[in-house]
């Protein structure tokens, strides 16, 4: 008897899950997210989304920037450390020789690939958004097969499918939006076939492709992004995010000994805690699904024992008094002035503008009487203060600076008068201890407020945050864009 046929009649229900790089970084790990698989297997539909084993994606985007300083020979050295990995991982989770076969050829077949653009990036000096995309979403595409023959080998019928295949796509490089409706076609069409016969779609995270067919990808990070936007397609019943933590945390442990994970949070702090950058979920995890209200769990693949988090429609409130912890240490603050104008309205508008068209992670906005500035990580500050001096760069008086000694700490919870009165009391403390406040700003949603302080302050102030709110359920994420002023 046929799966299909022991099944017929009944409506299992579906459930997505993603596993991070961690969960499928080397072949233990992903013979760990087999036995997790089959576990869930047993009571319903899957859909499985995978990102690039752990540390690979960060070895793809460096080959990409080696070759654009012409080191194709250093290129190269990654590119095979990459592909001896995944080797490695092939000749232990398989054992029968023509899938075996099979795999090697495809990795080594994607790793020419990569080769490929390398070399004609080293050639060109030039490392194009469409080609550090190709570039960096080979992670994905040679870790999706592996955990496809994983669950193969031990009984479960599973197929690797690439996300270009199934997330259409704007055509933006780097950080592409999903087109819903053309993906839910998508989707439906080539999955949902699969589902109704037992199998198990394994979907490449990461990556999409544009209405022409164009690779992108859905920025770092992006596999959770997959993970939901393929939840929302199939109108799944369930999304779980399988990490490396036990959930969403009070505070960075490495920080705060006696931090803890919350059980559940609600979809608008969760939401403004994706937005702020929390290491356990991209930016924008929750956009797809919220307005359908599936429930995403986020738990620990190593820890299969603990509940982890459960994020939950508004209608179904979380402790009211629950509170946030933001951290981001490595931070870099660029301010523009304007030295033959004191007004800075226009200049504010301009800065946002500049920062949204690259699509800019933009953690806090602010103005004083004479200056814009604009704080962000510093992973992205670059680009950000380039695109910044290409639209003030044809007006004479404009002065930009970047001062990428500064950190930021960001308050967020339910009660935004709690976070108000609490957010009064962190700025008074850190008067009184004699640190520079460079900036201090309230989100739009009134339920996070950030303080920008030098990065040797950083512990002081996180501490002193995190003091007030330790008494109720907190989480660790880092900043979402605010309006604030410069102190």
């Amino acid at each position: 008897m046929t799966w299909a046929d022991q099944h017929e009649g009944a409506r299992r229900p579906l459930a997505v899950m993603k596993f991070g790089g961690t969960s499928v970084a080397d072949e233990n790990c992903i013979r760990r997210v087999a036995a997790i698989v089959a576990d869930a297997y047993a009571v319903t539909d899957l859909v499985v989304v995978v990102s690039a084993m752990a540390g690979i994606t960060n070895d793809l985007i460096r080959a990409a920037e080696c070759a654009e300083r012409g080191e194709f020979y250093r290129s190269n050295e990654i590119l095979g450390s990459v592909e001896r990995r995944h080797m490695v991982a092939i000749e232990q989770l398989c054992t029968n020789d023509h899938h075996q076969s099979f795999l090697v050829e495809t990795v080594h077949q994607l790793v020419k690939d990569g080769r490929r653009w390398c070399e004609i990036t080293a050639a060109s000096g030039n490392l194009s958004p469409c080609t550090r995309d190709a570039i960096a979403s080979l992670g994905e595409r040679l870790s999706c097969p592996l955990v496809a023959a994983a669950l193969n080998a031990v009984g479960m019928p599973a197929e690797a499918i690439e996300g270009t295949e199934l997330i259409v796509t704007d055509g933006f490089h780097g950080a592409a939006e999903p087109l819903m409706e053309q993906t839910r076609e998508r989707s439906e069409a080539r999955l949902r076939g699969l589902l109704q016969t037992g199998t198990i779609p394994i979907v490449t995270g990461f990556i999409g492709a544009s209405q022409h067919g164009v690779l992108t990808t859905l920025g770092r990070g992006g596999s959770d992004y997959s993970a939901t936007i393929m939840a929302a397609a199939l109108a799944a019943d369930e999304v779980t995010i399988w990490t490396d933590v036990d959930g969403i945390f009070t505070a960075d442990p490495h920080l705060v000994p006696d931090a803890r994970t919350i059980a559940e949070v609600s979809y608008s702090r969760a939401a403004e805690l994706a937005h702020f950058g929390a290491k356990v979920l991209h930016p924008k995890t929750l956009c797809p699904v919220q307005k359908s209200g599936i429930p995403v769990v986020v738990r620990n693949s190593f820890n299969f024992e603990a509940a982890g988090t459960r994020i939950v429609p508004d209608d179904m409130r979380a402790d009211p008094e629950a509170a946030a912890m933001a951290l981001v240490h490595d931070a870099t603050a660029i301010s523009v002035t304007n030295r033959r104008s004191r007004t800075v309205g226009a200049s504010l508008r301009r800065s946002a503008r500049a920062a949204d068209e690259i699509r800019a992670e933009v953690l806090l906005l602010a103005c004083s009487p004479d200056a814009v500035t604009i704080v962000a990580a510093s992973g992205q500050a670059q680009e950000i203060h380039q695109q910044l001096r290409r639209e003030f760069s044809t007006q004479p008086g404009f002065e930009i600076r970047a001062d990428g000694d500064v950190s930021v700490t960001t308050l967020v919870g339910e009660d935004a008068e709690r976070i108000e009165r609490l957010a009064l009391e962190v700025s008074d403390e850190i008067a009184r201890a004699g640190m520079k406040l460079i900036a201090m700003g309230r989100s739009a949603s009134g339920h996070a407020v950030s303080f920008v302080v030098k990065r040797s302050h950083f512990h002081k102030v996180a501490l002193a945050i995190h003091r007030r709110i330790q008494p109720v359920a907190c989480a660790v994420a880092c900043a979402q864009p605010s309006t604030a002023r410069v102190q």
